[in-house]
């Protein structure tokens, strides 16, 4: 997370964004002032939700548009199994329903990061050892960054207690 410290020229963008000052007793600044956190919990469950809604809808709906159609290169990982493709659109569609469903409360609902995180790591890991043993070509890992590593990496970061508050 990004913080500004005592920054007065934001505080009505901030205040607009619906972003909201949080206090030392949350353990964000040890000087006790008052820090503007850019980016909230809220703010990443409702980005969460609504990729991970999406991309589940449209691979259940659309299983072959989804295999041939993400910038992805899926089609690379072997032939197109419409059954499969639906099955992980209902653990997407999953993810994103939990993400927005407790993304108004977010700051209470750390289960949720948790078993995204677990999901978003082991996925990862089963593009890491497709890359490892040739299954998949080295420009993979580039491909693969924004959609797999990525998210996998900023749940994995969410999970720390410095994110959560104590009350919560």
């Amino acid at each position: 997370m990004v913080r500004l410290y005592s920054l007065q020229v934001l505080r009505p963008y901030t205040t607009r964004l619906g972003l909201r000052p949080v206090r030392a007793r949350d353990n964000l600044d040890a000087d006790g002032d008052t820090c503007y956190m850019i980016g909230s919990m809220r703010a990443i469950f409702w980005i969460f939700g609504i990729f991970n809604t999406a991309n589940g809808v449209w691979m259940i709906l659309a299983p072959r548009a989804w295999y041939y159609g993400l910038p992805a290169r899926v089609p690379d990982t072997g032939p197109l199994n419409g059954h499969f493709v639906r099955d992980i659109g209902a653990a997407f569609l999953t993810l994103g329903i939990a993400f927005c469903f407790t993304a108004p409360r977010a700051s209470r609902h750390r289960g949720v990061v948790l078993a995204a995180a677990v999901f978003y790591t082991l996925h990862g890991l089963i593009h890491v050892c497709d890359l490892a043993s040739g299954r998949l070509d080295a420009h993979h890992w580039l491909i693969d960054l924004p959609g797999v590593f990525l998210p996998a990496v900023v749940l994995a970061v969410l999970c720390a207690p410095r994110w959560w508050s104590r009350e919560a």
